[in-house]
């Protein structure tokens, strides 16, 4: 495979490990180089599996009568490929293979046993083993001579890849820390704890009656997740792990108000219920992606099986995805999976947190959002609470292009440039939708708004005015109400602040639209508000101010470390700031809604 071709779909630190591992070599060695990597890494499958995905890539590299351009023979590659995993490969970098000086020892065979050399316990130890004959002496080999590794060095370094491909199988959760310390594994228990769904004891049959559906099931943990957070919808569900199946479900608290008559607040209990959105037998998962940071958690299916689902008239899917909304929280998640598997003896489902389909999704969004390189970095990602509010508390935010004005949710047409005769008002929070059309032959740049009692058709005067009142759209379709915040995704590079949402089909079409995009630059500063519900971060950019509300203290720290050039404009504050710069309102109104979801 071309090299080229290739690195579309690696990270930029795994491309350069390559090359720090296989020497400074030309394109076609570096292709053969990742390709051993891959095999020793056991990642080739997946990346395959990416190739499949991404046939407009294979067409801007391979022509069209090329192997690759040949979806049947690259699917019947990735089968077999697939049947490879369990195998071993031990490919060597030929850096370490360059001819250099060599010390040439000769070592006096002793006479006496040898002591054994300790080795895979699947082998059985022989008595030659224990009792080997004396070795004559021999001339050491020249320096021209290669030095080829014994079955003995063979065995050893075999029983090498086996630990290391089990740490890898089932410790998955290590490859997620960035320290080892104490301090960190107190803090990682101390926010998954805080997401962990408790359930009393009597609670527990009503659990294994409305949701289990194997006899004998054990519950491991229950932890509060979310459904839809970044698509502008979130939904919260229990994520319910046991010992042979992943459950999402909701939970519903009825109190008979008849009950309270005559008794006391102790003596009143509430009716618990469950609803059952989604059973993933833990056996039926090919593989877990984890997005960056930790934030969401997608479920893949086997070919020959499928998830139960509930969405409409959707019984079944292939794909079924959380938000964790805390990476720590998403960690915890993939770990308490992985002892189900092992409690069960079965098979610990493959995890991949680098180029999974998600990853690449955001990154192709990232490279047309921002006009970047294909090979952008992602340096942060949370899932948040977002709300853009004006500066100026006299003033209402104002937009104006030809016959349009916006004026906060209100879209007014006029029938001239005067402005003087109004045409028609349009409410933005009725849109549904706003999309780019391609009408190249009327008009180069048109957005269509898609309206309860029909399509409008609106015609830009340039380019960069379409995506403005795109991203306006965009940004009422999930308000409903002035001082009300939208779930959203923020996601930082090297160079920008993006707050977007995922399409209704994200994981399929890859559509997301944006919400703001900020220049770090345009940071002007900064307040952290930490609450007893939310931790909140206010940023003043131009003439605005954009709030950002965590799930976790943790997640607003991860933020803070991420942008470290800019922390010091940051300024830790109180409530009484916001009454003071007049915000008070918005944010009591945002912490009602925070609440109730």
């Amino acid at each position: 495979m071309y090299w080229r071709f290739v690195s579309e779909f690696l990270p930029k630190t795994q491309q350069n490990m390559i090359r720090a591992e296989w020497g400074d070599i030309d394109n076609r060695r570096l292709s053969i180089a990742w390709l051993k990597d891959a095999f020793n890494k056991g990642t080739l499958h997946f990346q395959l599996l990416a190739f499949k995905s991404n046939k407009s890539v294979i067409s801007r590299y391979y022509h069209k009568n090329a192997c690759m351009s040949n979806g049947g023979m690259l699917e019947a590659v990735t089968e077999l490929v697939l049947s490879l995993y369990n195998v071993q490969f031990a490919f060597y970098s030929t850096l370490n293979l360059r001819m250099e000086p060599v010390q040439a020892v000769v070592v006096e065979p002793p006479t006496t046993p040898l002591v054994k050399v300790t080795r895979a316990k699947r082998r059985k130890q022989t008595d030659n083993d224990i009792t080997l004959h004396s070795i004559t002496d021999t001339v050491p080999a020249t320096i021209h001579e290669s030095v080829l590794p014994t079955p003995i060095d063979q065995e050893i370094i075999l029983d090498e890849l086996v630990r290391s491909r089990r740490n890898r199988m089932h410790g998955f959760v290590d490859r997620f820390s960035h320290g080892k310390s104490e301090e960190s594994t107190d803090s990682t228990v101390k926010s998954a704890d805080s997401f962990e769904h408790s359930i009393r004891e009597e609670g527990l049959d009503e659990l294994a009656m409305d949701v289990f559906i194997e006899q004998g099931e054990k519950l491991l943990k229950m932890y509060n997740v979310y459904e839809r957070f970044a698509v502008g919808t979130p939904q919260q569900r229990l994520l319910t792990i046991t010992d042979h199946n992943i459950y999402i479900i909701f939970q519903n608290v009825a109190v008979n108000e008849g009950s309270w008559l005559g008794g006391s607040e102790d003596s009143v209990r509430p009716t618990i219920s469950y609803y059952v959105y989604s059973v993933i037998p833990i056996p039926s998962i090919d593989y877990i992606g984890v997005g960056v940071d930790a934030q969401v958690i997608i479920f893949y299916s086997k070919k020959s099986s499928e998830f139960q689902v509930v969405d409409g008239d959707k019984k079944s899917d292939k794909i079924c995805a959380v938000s964790t909304g805390d990476k720590q929280l998403g960690n915890t998640i993939i770990k308490t999976i992985g002892k189900a598997a092992e409690n069960s003896n079965q098979s610990s489902p493959m995890v991949f947190t680098e180029s999974t389909p998600y990853t690449l999704i955001l990154k192709r969004y990232l490279t047309k959002e921002l006009c970047g390189s294909p090979h952008l970095e992602l340096n942060y990602l949370s899932l948040v609470y977002w709300k853009e509010s004006s500066a100026f508390l006299d003033s209402c935010e104002m937009e104006h292009t030809g016959y349009l004005y916006r004026r906060g949710s209100k879209m007014y047409v006029f029938t001239d440039s005067s402005c003087k005769e109004g045409e028609m008002v349009i409410n933005l929070n009725d849109c549904t939708d706003a999309q780019e059309l391609d009408l190249k032959r009327d008009c180069q740049w048109a957005l269509e708004l898609i309206l309860p009692d029909g399509n409008l058709q609106l015609q830009c005067p340039s380019k960069e005015e379409m995506y403005k009142w795109l991203q306006l759209v965009s940004t009422a379709l999930n308000s409903h109400g002035e001082d009300e915040a939208a779930a959203c995704m923020m996601l930082i590079t090297d160079t920008h602040l993006v707050v977007a949402q995922e399409g209704e089909k994200c994981f399929n079409d890859g559509f997301i639209r944006t919400l703001v995009c900020i220049s770090l630059p345009d940071i002007r500063s900064g307040w952290i508000v930490r609450t007893e519900i939310h931790m909140v971060l206010l940023l003043r950019v131009d003439d605005h101010y954009q709030w950002f509300f965590f799930r976790s203290e943790e997640e607003l720290d991860r933020f803070i470390t991420t942008l470290v050039y800019f922390a010091p404009r940051f300024a830790n504050v109180d409530r009484r700031f916001l009454t003071d710069i007049g915000m008070n309102t918005t944010h009591e109104n945002c912490r009602k809604m925070l609440h109730r979801i």
